[in-house]
């Protein structure tokens, strides 16, 4: 495979130019794959400018290729690493399926030439966007049951919808490229995170997913946000900006200091669904503000931040920059009320434990304490590899890479941390001793309660035959 953007060079301000790729083949490869238009000659290809060559990515060899049409235009899953193991016409059929339920999302297709699906199964998991072709890479044994296709798929669903949404209704910063400078956007949120939540929305609409599947991938994207500090430190809007010096050089603090914008502005993308659903009283959805945002920025010229927030307040026919002011702009929890009571929906509580139903005369064990640090076993040292916020161990002022090596005068072994802590309550006054950079210190910790939170959904039994329409109308069930 040859990703265009590392590869080949251009000369900057000679654009547009056009430019041609010929591919010569070692023995016993038997083909060529790209969105670059053929010239005619085996294996040679044409870009009419620089965008479009390092936008289409070629692959080359033996792979397994499968065609499906929709509204007559040719889509191919081209697929490499997969022999004996990877099912690809199985695939590609559920593949058209998600194909046609985001083309009826949008209106209509965005490309009318071959669009290529290009599946690399080098067992880790990605993909990147491009305007005619997305590339993945997964695991070459999911396509061998039911609920690995359905992975394979999500995967999918997330970079094909960037056909639209990304790659041709895009902020202003993202295209035409300025190739010598970073390209600076407080949108990422936009581009990635709605596309995050409609990844799984459209699986679900498609029939991919039930009610309580879907709920349950949604519970663990919330989860996943409620339990990263950094969101009360960094706003979306950061986030994205940040994305060229923070986002892809993560450490251990980071879990602390950043927010994600895939995950977190999912989150967002779901409430402002429901907000957007709420102010017009069900009249217009985040399905309608995407069509018309495709309709009048998805062309060259793209979209500015504030044009975003106009374009959804007028679709909404209610100002909603106060919205964006306080979810996309301002760091802190997110609300999720509105959108549980637009749904009929709410979160599982915990259930409490209960007494033993027995004699015995020993009162009741109280909760467990609870540390809240990261640690790995390296070379028979219990070392601290993370240290949230706001637990116990941040307030003791544990460190990452603390080795620590005794609990109360007893040394603890890497693998006995959680036995030692659970010996102890919620409350108890604690000694560690710690090695650090040489030094030995004894650090005075209160063991805490673990948040029992899971942020699970479920429906409300007592959901009203309106929420349940409206859960319908969501994702196409109401079950």
């Amino acid at each position: 495979m040859l990703n265009g953007a590392p590869t080949f060079l251009g000369i900057v301000g000679d654009d547009p130019r056009a430019y041609e790729v010929k591919l010569e083949l070692p023995e016993g490869w038997k083909s060529s794959h790209t969105p670059l238009a053929p010239t005619g000659d085996a294996h040679t290809y044409t870009a009419p400018d620089f965008d479009t060559l390092v936008d289409s990515p070629i692959f080359r060899g033996s792979p397994q290729v499968d065609r499906f049409d929709v509204d007559g235009v040719p889509h191919y899953l081209v697929t490499l690493l997969g022999e004996n193991a990877w099912d690809n016409a199985r695939v590609a059929r559920s593949l058209q399926r998600v194909v046609k339920e985001q083309r009826t999302f949008w209106g209509g297709l965005p490309y009318r030439t071959p669009y290529y699906f290009f599946n690399l199964l080098t067992g880790s998991r990605g993909g990147l966007e491009h305007r005619n072709a997305v590339t993945i890479s997964a695991d070459r044994w999911l396509s061998s049951t039911r609920g690995g296709v359905v992975s394979w798929l999500s995967l999918a669903s997330h970079e094909y919808f960037h056909a639209w949404n990304g790659k041709r209704l895009r902020p202003i910063a993202h295209g035409p490229f300025d190739y010598e400078q970073e390209n600076y956007s407080r949108a990422l949120w936009v581009v990635e995170g709605i596309t995050s939540y409609y990844q799984h929305v459209l699986l679900a609409r498609a029939g991919f997913y039930t009610m309580d599947q879907y709920l349950g991938t949604l519970s663990g994207a919330i989860a996943g946000v409620e339990r990263t500090p950094g969101q009360q430190v960094q706003s979306l809007g950061e986030a994205s900006f940040d994305a060229w010096i923070k986002a892809y050089r993560s450490d251990e603090n980071s879990v602390n200091v950043l927010f994600g914008y895939y995950t977190g502005g999912s989150i967002a993308g779901m409430l402002f669904d429901a907000e957007i659903q709420r102010v017009s009283q069900g009249r217009r959805t985040l399905d309608d503000v995407m069509r018309a945002a495709y309709r009048r920025y998805g062309s060259e010229r793209g979209y500015r931040d504030e044009e975003f927030v106009a374009l959804a307040s007028e679709v909404a026919g209610a100002d909603l920059s106060r919205w964006f002011r306080w979810v996309i702009e301002t760091p802190g929890r997110f609300e999720y009320q509105p959108f549980l009571d637009w749904y009929g929906l709410e979160f599982e509580q915990p259930a409490e434990p209960k007494p033993p139903a027995d004699r015995n005369p020993d009162p009741v064990d109280p909760p467990r304490g609870w540390l809240g640090v990261d640690t790995a076993n390296r070379e028979g040292r219990l070392v601290v590899t993370g240290v949230r916020s706001d637990t116990p161990a941040a307030k003791a002022g544990l460190s990452v890479d603390d080795e620590i090596l005794a609990i109360e005068g007893y040394r603890v072994r890497p693998d006995e941390l959680a036995r030692r802590l659970g010996a102890y309550p919620e409350g108890a006054q604690l000694t560690l001793l710690v090695a650090r950079q040489e030094q030995i210190l004894s650090l005075p910790v209160t063991l805490g309660a673990e948040p029992r939170q899971t942020w699970k959904l479920k429906l409300r039994a007592d959901s009203t035959d309106e929420q349940k329409a409206r859960r319908e109308r969501w994702l196409g069930t109401s079950k």
